[in-house]
């Protein structure tokens, strides 16, 4: 990685350029203050050059370029790395916004943290990772313009990227380092209320439009948005935020305007949530109220944070032992365009945004240079396809995940964890079969040659037990665990016991299926425990109906607590209840009563998404829906 010192002149460089958002006026041309974006892209473009890296403008608007640069991996899908270029307005500022001039380990000047702070982390990473032969997965770095106005760089760059696989994207913004997977959208529109001039001395010959509008204000201040609070962002808002009213003193004015914004939450349309807005406010002051259609729209964003992307970030900052957990944010960002793409997206960061178009904005250089190695570490964890991991805690990897799920490995697969403590490592279920290979060098390069070798089984549905003897033979000392009766079926490949049957009828699984025996499964009781070392433990609980044997582990390890689910249960509550020999509504019912007891971090279930923090919120959600006489919906 680049030393300090030369961190501190990279950014400096970035903040020494004027790129202060023409907001729809004329772009300059000349020095200083007037350069604009098209500098800054320019010398990200010859800096990536020079180390390697290939790098080129690709125009938006005349005079105001975006600039990409890519390096290719190993695996023909890319991870995007995106910030901006632009910054916000330099008035009021308390330091000389274009001198970068470092002290006490900050930086100084307009754009600092938000975001040439992240650009040039982005940077760095990007020539780190370039330096040091090709990446598990490809690096595309964007430095896209017009963020802080009307969002036309990251709408270009979406239209660029169109041909190309991206796994994700990390988008820079100043997140105190952390992972922020949510943010509030909005939408923003003009009302207007219609009185009748006249002068002062005679008000009761006029109608007075500001009075009016104050009735709209009371309302607007007494009636709260009617949504359900979002986990990570909180409650939906509207508020007032301009008021133009009033000719002169001695005139009642005919005419006063507000402009509302409202802030959305994941799930709304904020089109839908005009209408709504303006049906309720025009109903208080018939004939004598307008509400003009928005100025300004944009989108919540709602990042699984089980994505590849997001998921491997909270690994590296698991690993480095800062907070893995996600965030949510009140502030909108190009990740909600993105993600609108097809693109999960994650927002992170070197700065706080308590410094972003501040009076004295700064970032630490050492956050800059720790950004850096993060996202190295990021994209590093994410391995080539068909072998593809992610690295969800400091000991916890997703290494396999099919169709329903992340693509990592074979399609039939369930995820496949493979949980690492200093006696040795666990996988949680083996997949349907194809992908033991991959997985079982995953298990011994993990465990090393002395170390202890588990596999335990959820249950014994193929998808998720048919690659244990496979694993058997291919891992030395594998000891294979599952809940009675499920372990004898699995011993003795009992297909019609493990509804393989029903599998192959349904289309699950192909007609040449064929579920290979594994022997050497043993039973695991409720409450047994697998110590792996370092306060790291696993233990059973038997959790039937969605078929017998069904087996959850807990998991207790420095960085939290977290729930291997099996089918048993999903984020959002949802179960899986099939129409079995085995699923039996009362036994699982009773199991998500017990699971819902439990003070969990992270749920990690076996299809599907993920939940790497509040994980406890999914099980209180099955539980609920069971408190009102229902059954949790189910994925099947």
């Amino acid at each position: 990685m680049t030393p300090s010192g030369a961190i501190g002149e990279l950014l400096k460089d970035l903040v020494g350029i004027a790129s202060v958002n023409p907001r729809g006026g004329p772009v300059g041309t000349g020095a200083g203050p007037e350069l604009g974006e098209a500098a800054v892209a320019e010398y990200v473009r010859d800096w990536l050059v020079a180390r390697g890296v290939r790098a080129e403008l690709r125009e938006v608007l005349p005079g105001r370029p975006n600039v990409v640069a890519s390096v290719p991996g190993r695996d023909p899908r890319a991870v995007l790395l995106e910030s901006h270029l632009d910054t916000v307005e330099t008035g009021g500022m308390s330091v000389d916004p274009f001198a970068g001039t470092i002290r006490d380990g900050r930086l100084y000047g307009r754009g600092a943290c938000d975001a040439k702070g992240p650009l040039a982390a982005f940077m760095l990473a990007t020539a780190e990772l370039a330096a040091n032969g090709p990446p598990p997965f490809g690096v595309v770095l964007a430095g896209v313009m017009d963020e802080e106005h009307a969002y036309q760089g990251v709408l270009g760059l979406i239209s660029d990227l169109a041909d190309q696989q991206v796994a994700g994207a990390v988008v820079g913004e100043p997140t105190d380092l952390a992972a922020a997977v949510a943010h509030k959208g909005c939408v923003r529109y003009t009302v207007r209320t219609l009185g009748t001039a006249g002068h002062s001395s005679r008000p009761d010959e006029a109608v007075n439009a500001v009075t009016l509008m104050s009735r709209v204000i009371d309302h607007i201040d007494r009636a709260s948005p009617d949504v359900p609070a979002h986990p990570l962002l909180g409650p939906a808002t509207r508020s007032v935020t301009r008021v133009r009213g009033g000719e002169g003193p001695n005139t009642i004015p005919g005419r006063c305007e507000i402009d509302i914004d409202r802030r959305t939450l994941p799930g709304e349309e904020p089109i839908d949530v005009w209408r709504k807005d303006r049906e309720e406010l025009t109903a208080l002051i018939a004939g004598r109220i307008e509400v003009d259609e928005p100025f300004t729209v944009d989108y919540a964003l709602d990042t699984p944070a089980g994505s590849p992307v997001p998921a491997a970030l909270c690994g590296a900052l698991a690993a480095a032992g800062r907070d893995a957990s996600v965030h949510g944010m009140p502030f909108g960002t190009d990740a909600s365009k993105l993600a609108r793409a097809g693109i999960p997206s994650v927002v992170f960061g070197p700065g706080s945004v308590a410094d972003a178009h501040s009076a004295d904005e700064s970032v630490a250089l050492a956050d800059v240079e720790l950004a850096a190695r993060l996202i190295v570490a990021t994209v590093r964890s994410m391995s080539v396809g068909g072998g593809a991991r992610m690295r969800l805690t400091q000991h916890i990897d997703l290494v396999g995940s099919g169709a329903a799920g992340f693509d990592l490995t074979d399609p039939l697969d369930c995820h496949v964890y493979l949980v690492r403590g200093p006696r040795g490592v666990a996988l949680v279920d083996a997949g349907a079969g194809r992908s033991a290979g991959l997985l079982a060098r995953r298990l011994n390069t993990a465990a090393g040659p002395s170390g202890e070798r588990h596999l335990l089984l959820t249950h014994g549905h193929a998808d998720h037990a048919g690659g244990a003897a496979e694993l058997a033979r291919r891992a030395p000392g594998l000891t294979v665990r599952a809940g009675s009766p499920a372990d004898g079926w699995i011993a003795s490949g009992a297909e019609e016991m493990l509804s393989v049957d029903r599998g192959k009828a349904s289309g699950v699984y192909p007609d040449d299926y064929a579920f290979a025996p594994c022997p050497s499964v043993r039973p695991i009781a409720d409450g047994q425990r697998i110590d792996l070392g370092a306060g790291i433990t696993l233990t059973a609980l038997a959790t039937p109906g969605h078929a017998d044997g069904h087996t959850c582990y807990l998991l207790d390890a420095p960085e939290g607590r977290a729930l291997f689910s099996g089918d048993c249960v999903f984020t959002g509550g949802r179960i899986s209840l099939q129409n079995l020999h085995d699923a039996r509504v009362p036994e699982y019912a009773a199991s998500l009563e017990r699971l819902a007891a439990l003070d969990i971090d992270m749920l990690l279930p076996g299809h599907h998404e993920i939940s790497l923090a509040r994980g406890g919120r999914h099980l209180a959600s099955a539980r609920d829906a069971l408190t009102r006489g229902l059954l949790p919906e189910s994925t099947t």
